[in-house]
């Protein structure tokens, strides 16, 4: 055989390993870049806007789940349900109630209310945390480790073993890389012998102050002759003292699930209005009387108003 077409030969197989190896190159990375673009979708989707409401027992008797789950359903987004834990009731009987709310929501667990603090020593505070994740981790997304904390005046207890609790649930949630957020009460001026400044910074260890993941406020109006914090003061002073977290409020509303509809609606517009303080700021909000308010859905003006915040911000 002449020796050209050798060497053509081999010129053309040469041709064809380079063009399998730039496609090889190519595909590579392009699935680099969509690996990269999923990445930064899904930490992107991790700051948006929550849209929060709360579930505590208290519907039982007076609403039916299927009512309830129907109300979230036909909103105009997936919202957060704060799912408050009854102190008497075992993580385990709240596996129906999650699994259901999962579908239509996304869940934030509260096992242990401000109210049962006092209840629970340390290690028994830990075990309430463990319990419920190992029952209800599958349906949750974000831990509340600790329900108005700086509350010392209906705690009744040594802030220094409050602390110690939170920072107990605290270590066990992220020693399971879940998310974990702190929903502190704010006190205004002379409401308490510390404000809620004064008590995160003096009493909070400084792994949890540096890695807790939300920062969601509890504040009503109405027990506190409708003061109005400076917002925007506040959230720019968290920010700092949480350098990670994300930041809104974890709970609000009216003190009776039967003061005036007016009043409802008031409040609930102007807490879900509120203005992206600072750019860690992600609402939340979490009506607490939402099962009472916002259920059955048909004719409901407060679940209208959900709706049409919802609508507002995407």
């Amino acid at each position: 055989m002449p020796k050209y077409v050798h060497i053509a030969g081999f010129a053309i197989l040469l041709c064809v390993l380079m063009y399998v190896l730039l496609r090889v190159l190519a595909l590579a990375s392009h699935s680099t870049s969509q690996g990269s673009t999923n990445h930064s979708s899904s930490h992107h989707a991790s700051s948006h806007m929550l849209y929060g409401l709360t579930i505590d027992d208290s519907w039982e008797g007076t609403r039916r789940l299927a009512d309830i789950v129907e109300a979230l359903q036909r909103l105009p987004a997936r919202p957060t349900v704060r799912i408050v834990m009854s102190k008497d009731r075992s993580p385990q009987r709240y596996r129906g109630l999650f699994k259901a709310i999962h579908r239509v929501a996304d869940i934030m667990a509260q096992p242990v209310d401000s109210s049962d603090m006092h209840s629970y020593s340390t290690e028994r505070y830990q075990q309430r945390f463990a319990e419920s994740y190992q029952y209800l981790s599958q349906y949750v997304a974000i831990w509340e480790i600790g329900n108005e904390m700086n509350g010392q005046e209906w705690i009744q207890e040594d802030p220094h073993l409050t602390a110690a609790k939170v920072a107990s649930a605290y270590r066990y949630i992220k020693d399971k890389h879940a998310a974990a957020a702190l929903v502190p009460y704010y006190f205004p001026p002379n409401g308490s012998t510390l404000s809620m400044k004064e008590w995160l910074q003096t009493y909070l260890p400084d792994d949890l102050r540096q890695g807790v993941d939300y920062v969601l406020v509890s504040y009503y109006d109405d027990d506190n002759d409708g003061y109005q914090p400076n917002w925007r003061r506040v959230f720019a002073e968290l920010e700092t003292l949480f350098p990670e977290a994300k930041l809104g409020i974890g709970e609000c509303g009216t003190p009776s699930e039967h003061a005036p509809m007016a009043r409802k609606l008031q409040l609930f517009r102007h807490y879900y209005a509120m203005p992206q303080y600072t750019p860690r700021y992600v609402g939340g909000y979490f009506w607490w009387y939402w099962a009472h308010d916002g259920v059955p859905y048909k004719d409901n003006p407060l679940w209208e108003e959900t709706a049409r915040y919802m609508k507002k911000q995407s």
